[in-house]
């Protein structure tokens, strides 16, 4: 069987074509984004394949179990066909589904067309036929009714498919939060999600460029973090962009892209207001570093377990016109302190829950909860052991399970490690992502 990106090389370059490639490297367990980069770094694909190219590759993941159920409908010995060819239906499936801009006689006729210069004659027919019988279904693929299987006297795995949603998560939320809220959330992790937009705010004039922000079509973020220099564009992303340069923004530095919820946490969890100096244990690819740089807290160190995110800190602090604060590669469960320069923020690894709209891939993880829990446990108890008595924790994650936030927080404060003085998560009803934050005092 040929390498299945030998056979992309037949293809001319294109969204769909494109697509495929990201979807296989996601498919060998490559993150989104990074698989997408590969791609999207080339000159010489048009801006317009690369947009449409990212929106149908999130898209394919978001309805994964969804489309897996459909394909198992169009082909019942799916087993016998070449992974890229259900692939490249899979897709189509997609689009044909989900994108209504797109005429469904292109997408049918680009396929076919495709599966025919991968494959030659013959299967080109095969995903002909398949995609016309989806054409034939309607609106039924749209309908949880579809997604249920014979026999099923319950209606929730139904749901869960229809949402796309590893059955196991949905009942981890059906027995934490009910199922009217179960349902919500798993509706909220199947849409397109919002898109956060950071003002530099450590830059002249950052309140005209914000109050240009909402004027386009920006909403302020609720609550603590509506004064903030925080704003976010609805469901369906950054429709002010074809008012506004948002990309030479950015390259400039008057802004950045950040999720909307992660500012919330800041802002309602105390943060942005202490003026100790923080330490950022978790720092990733350094958001909420230069989130609190930019608002003038003294970020005293930013450290992280991976070297691939925390490298990119000083180009983002460069563009950002602001100090880069001492940086160094540490676990956060044994760093080697002695003890913190005076706050902690712990913004831990987690299972991700909360951000399935915008990490579809999260859905192929095979999730260990309590394995998250107990590291998410050691890290808390390193930092408060750190940290001298009265200084601030600031706990943060971006999952929606109660065993990976108010339990762990709750755990700490019962072995007298600190007590609790704020909780934040974002609202069910809320559009931004799900987000948990807690501010703590090290007794």
């Amino acid at each position: 069987m040929a390498n299945p990106f030998s056979l992309l090389g037949r293809l001319t370059p294109s969204a769909r074509s494109v697509s495929l490639r990201a979807l296989l490297l996601t498919g060998d367990g490559m993150p989104v984004q990074q698989a997408l980069s590969q791609f999207l770094r080339n000159p010489e694909l048009p801006l317009s394949v690369k947009r449409q190219a990212t929106d149908l590759v999130y898209s394919v993941l978001r309805a994964d179990i969804r489309l897996d159920f459909v394909l198992r409908r169009l082909f019942p010995r799916a087993d016998r066909l070449p992974a890229l060819f259900l692939l490249a239906v899979k897709t189509a499936a997609c689009a044909l589904l989900f994108e209504e801009h797109a005429p469904a006689h292109a997408i049918v006729n680009g396929t076919v067309s495709d599966v025919r210069r991968l494959f030659g004659k013959g299967l080109d027919r095969v995903a002909n036929g398949a995609l016309r019988s989806l054409q034939r279904m309607g609106s039924a693929p749209l309908s949880p009714d579809f997604y249920r299987q014979k026999g099923e006297s319950d209606d929730f795995p139904a749901l869960c498919r229809f949402y796309s949603l590893p059955e196991e998560v949905g009942r981890l939320w059906l027995a934490q939060e009910g199922r009217e809220t179960a349902i919500a959330l798993m509706k909220k992790s199947f849409a397109r999600p919002c898109a956060g937009i950071r003002v530099n705010s450590s830059r002249p004039g950052w309140k005209n460029l914000r109050r240009t922000l909402l004027e386009s079509g920006a909403l302020p973020l609720p609550g603590a973090a509506g004064e903030s220099a925080g704003v976010y564009v609805p469901e369906g992303g950054l429709g002010l962009s074809g008012r506004m340069d948002l990309t030479s923004l950015q390259r400039e530095g008057a802004l950045s892209f950040q999720q909307g919820a992660s500012l919330c946490v800041l802002a309602e969890t105390g943060l942005l207001r202490h003026e100790a100096p923080v330490w950022d244990a978790c720092a990733g690819f350094g958001g909420k570093t230069t989130a609190l740089l930019e608002a003038g807290r003294v970020v005293a160190a930013a450290s992280d377990i991976s070297i691939s995110r925390l490298r990119h800190l000083p180009a983002e602090c460069a563009r950002l016109g602001i100090g880069t604060p001492l940086l160094f590669l540490a676990d956060a469960s044994c760093p080697p302190l002695a003890k913190t320069p005076g706050d902690a923020l712990l913004d831990v690894p987690c299972s991700g829950l909360g951000v399935l709209a915008r990490r579809p891939d999260i859905r192929r993880r095979k999730q260990d909860f309590a394995s998250y829990a107990a590291l998410q446990g050691r890290i808390l108890a390193k930092a408060a052991a750190l940290s001298g008595k009265g200084a601030s924790l600031f706990y943060m994650t971006c999952t929606v399970n109660r065993a990976e936030n108010e339990d762990v927080v709750r755990k700490a404060e019962l072995g007298g490690l600190c007590r609790i003085e704020a909780e934040w998560k974002t609202p069910v009803d809320s559009p931004l992502e799900g987000m948990y934050g807690a501010r703590l005092t090290v007794l």
